[in-house]
């Protein structure tokens, strides 16, 4: 997911059912629609996205349903880049809460890359911790 992802215009309830037609993800059950709604409800305070337009969507609920939908697509590794820096800080702690959830869902081995400027998310627990000094790469722990 990317600092500025991109939608299709239209309703965001017929974007949905694009990404939940392809047919990798056919194989999806009922229960990840119904976790892409509690994603959503967790982080946009009961407010359904799938019922706007996408153009009228701000920066932060087309990260929030980005965000939404690796959470329910990705199965072993999400990659975020500058995923919450349109999101408010407390959507941005529940949505921090619900990527740490994820990636220590059901014992599965999964991965979670994340790129930030933001200081306060390097204090994230992590396996590894990475921060760029000069223009190279410098491991923290």
């Amino acid at each position: 997911l990317n600092q500025q992802p991109q939608i299709p215009p239209g309703k965001v309830k017929d974007f949905l059912k694009l990404i939940f037609g392809f047919e990798n993800h056919k194989l999806l059950s009922d229960t990840s629609h119904q976790s892409f709604y509690y994603f959503n409800n967790q982080l946009c305070k009961n407010k359904k996205l799938d019922h706007l337009d996408t153009s009228n969507l701000s920066g932060g609920e087309i990260q929030i349903l980005q965000l939404c939908l690796g959470l329910v697509l990705c199965q072993e590794i999400l990659i975020l880049d500058e995923a919450f820096s349109s999101i408010d800080r407390s959507t941005q702690h529940k949505a921090e809460e619900l990527v740490f959830n994820w990636l220590n869902q059901d014992k599965t081995q999964r991965s979670l890359i994340f790129t930030s400027h933001q200081p306060e998310l390097s204090q994230l627990k992590a396996h590894l911790k990475y921060v760029m000094v000069n223009g190279a790469l410098k491991l923290l722990n």
